[in-house]
C-alpha cells in the first residue's frame, strides 16, 4: 500500500499526470473539479467457523465467502456508506478487499486510523473495516475533496439462534386456572379465569415485567378466554350467547349480534370463524352476518378442544391466505386447512381435513392445552402432557415445527425450554408479538418467558437517499 503523507504531494502527482496527458496537441481533455464516490463493494472475505474435534474440544476453521452480492448504500447527503444487510456472522472485517468507484476519475484514499495521513485505495490491498473508516476522494484536478464514513456491518449474532429469557414472574398470572394469549399492536393480552371469574391482563411488548388488569364494561363468561379472537386491531368475544367486539384494549365491549355457537374458533385477516352446536363452521366479516362454510369431511372429524386458528398470507400473493385449524380430541389431534381469498368476488373454498396417512411418523401430537402459532414462516406447536395416542409424552419436552402447512410436524430442539422453566401443564399460553418475540406464559408459577430468533429482529434500513 502506497502512503501519501500530505495533500500537496497528492496534488503534484495529479498535475504531473495531467501534463503527461497534454503532450498530444491533437487531443482535448476536460478536467473536473467535482467528485464523489458512486459505488462501493466488497469481494471474497474470510469467515470464522467453529466445530468440535474428535476429543469434543472447540476447533476454529476459516472459509472463503463471496460477499460481492451484499449491496452498499451511499448516502450522498450525510456522506455515509454502509451495507443495510449485514455480512454473515464470523466475517473478518479487518481484512477486506473492496472496489471503490469515483465520479470523474477522482482519486480515492483512506485516512489512517491513528492520524490524518492518507493511503491510496487499490483492489489489491486489504483494508481494516473492523471499525468505521474515512474515505477521501480527491477530484482529478486536486482542487476538491469529499469525505465519506464507511461502515462495513457484520452480524454480531448467529442468524438462527434462539434462547428463552425469563422476563418476569407475576402473581396474578400464577393464580389463573386457564388462559389464552393474544397480541394486539404493541401489547400482549392474557385472558383467563380465576376463582372469581374472567380476568384480562396486558403487558407492553417492550416491558414484560409490568402487567395491568383490564376491567371490561360488561360481565364476560368465566371461560371467555376459550372464545376470543383478534382481527386487525380489534378483539372479539363470544359470551352469554352474544358476539361482542372491542377496539380499546378489551375494556369497552359492544354487542354485535345474538348467536348460538359452541365455540369462537379465531380469525383470519378479514373473517371470523365459529363452530355451531351441530359442528358446522361459520364465518363472518363483521361478527353480525354469519354464513355456513363448506367442509369436505364429516363434522365428527373436527377437533373437540384446544382450538388454534392460524392465518398465513401467501408470499406470492398477499391477498390469498392459507388457514389452519388445529386442535385435539380424547385420542388424537386433528388439523383442517382452507384457502381464503380477500376478494369478495372470489369463489369460497371449502375446509379440508388433513387425513393422516398410516405411514406418517410425524403427525401432530395430541397434547393437553395444545398451542400453535405461526413463526419464522412455519407453524410452531407445544403442549402439556400427552393424552390418548400421545399418552406418555412429557409436558413441554419438545416443540414441533411444520413447514408443509400442517401435514408433518418434526421436533425442533431450537426452542427447548430452560431448566428453570416451571408451569402448569394445562394452564399456559404461547403468543407471538409484533416484534417477532415468542411469549410463553405459565400458570401456577406466573413465569413469563420471551425469546426471538436473532434474524427476525434485525433492522431493515432506509434504502434510498436523495441528493
Amino acid at each position: 500500500m502506497k502512503k501519501i503523507f500530505s495533500f500537496p504531494i497528492l496534488l503534484v502527482v495529479a498535475l504531473y499526470m495531467l501534463s503527461s496527458c497534454f503532450s498530444d496537441d491533437d487531443t482535448t481533455y476536460v478536467m473536473y473539479n467535482d467528485t464523489a464516490i458512486t459505488a462501493f463493494s466488497v469481494g471474497t472475505l474470510k469467515q470464522e467457523g467453529h466445530t468440535l474435534s474428535s476429543k469434543g474440544e472447540d476447533s476454529v476453521y476459516w472459509t472463503s465467502v463471496d460477499c460481492s452480492g451484499y449491496q452498499f448504500y451511499i448516502d450522498q447527503v450525510e456522506r455515509v456508506i454502509y451495507n443495510p444487510d449485514s455480512l454473515p456472522y464470523g466475517i473478518d472485517a479487518s481484512k477486506v478487499l473492496c472496489t471503490v468507484t469515483a465520479k470523474s476519475n477522482g482519486i480515492v484514499t483512506i485516512k489512517n486510523v491513528d492520524n490524518d495521513s492518507l493511503s491510496y485505495v487499490t483492489e489489491e490491498d486489504s483494508l481494516d473495516f473492523s471499525q468505521p473508516r474515512t474515505l477521501r476522494v480527491v477530484s482529478y484536478t486536486g482542487l476538491a475533496t469529499r469525505d465519506y464514513t464507511v461502515m462495513v456491518n457484520v452480524h454480531k449474532q448467529k442468524a438462527d439462534e434462539f434462547a428463552w429469557g425469563l422476563s418476569s414472574v407475576n402473581d396474578a398470572l400464577a393464580g389463573l386456572q386457564g388462559m389464552k394469549g393474544f397480541a394486539i399492536g404493541d401489547f400482549v393480552y392474557v385472558v383467563g379465569r380465576d376463582a372469581d371469574g374472567a380476568r384480562i391482563y396486558r403487558s407492553f411488548i417492550y416491558d414484560a415485567k409490568r402487567w395491568e388488569e383490564r376491567t371490561p364494561n360488561v360481565a364476560l363468561d368465566a371461560d371467555v378466554y376459550r372464545n376470543m379472537a383478534v382481527m386487525g386491531d380489534k378483539a372479539f368475544a363470544y359470551s352469554g350467547g352474544k358476539m361482542w367486539s372491542s377496539n380499546d384494549g378489551m375494556v369497552t365491549w359492544t354487542e354485535l349480534s345474538t348467536q348460538s355457537f359452541s365455540q369462537l374458533l379465531g380469525a383470519s385477516v378479514c373473517r371470523l370463524y365459529a363452530l355451531s352446536e351441530d359442528r358446522t363452521i361459520y364465518s363472518s366479516a363483521d361478527g353480525v352476518v354469519w354464513e355456513a362454510e363448506a367442509m369436505d369431511s364429516p363434522a365428527d372429524m373436527l377437533p373437540e378442544t384446544d382450538f388454534s386458528l392460524l392465518c398465513q398470507p401467501l408470499v406470492t400473493n398477499p391477498n390469498v391466505s392459507r388457514l389452519l385449524l388445529a386442535g385435539t380430541t380424547a385420542s388424537v389431534s386433528r388439523v383442517w386447512t382452507k384457502v381464503e381469498e380477500t376478494d369478495d368476488q372470489a369463489e369460497r373454498q371449502p375446509w379440508v381435513y388433513n387425513n393422516v396417512s398410516s405411514d406418517n411418523r410425524y403427525e401432530l401430537p395430541n397434547l393437553h392445552n395444545l398451542q400453535v402459532v405461526t413463526y419464522n414462516d412455519a407453524l410452531l406447536a407445544v403442549g402439556g402432557s400427552g393424552k390418548g395416542a400421545s399418552e406418555g409424552v412429557e409436558a413441554f419436552a419438545k416443540f414441533y415445527v411444520s413447514l408443509d402447512g400442517g401435514l408433518t410436524w418434526r421436533s425442533d430442539t431450537l426452542y427447548n425450554v430452560s431448566d428453570d422453566f416451571v408451569s402448569s401443564d394445562k394452564c399456559f399460553t404461547l403468543v407471538r408479538d409484533a416484534n417477532e418475540f415468542l411469549w410463553l406464559i405459565c400458570g401456577e408459577s406466573g413465569q413469563v418467558w420471551r425469546g426471538r430468533i436473532n434474524k427476525l429482529g434485525w433492522r431493515k434500513d432506509q434504502t434510498y437517499f436523495g441528493e
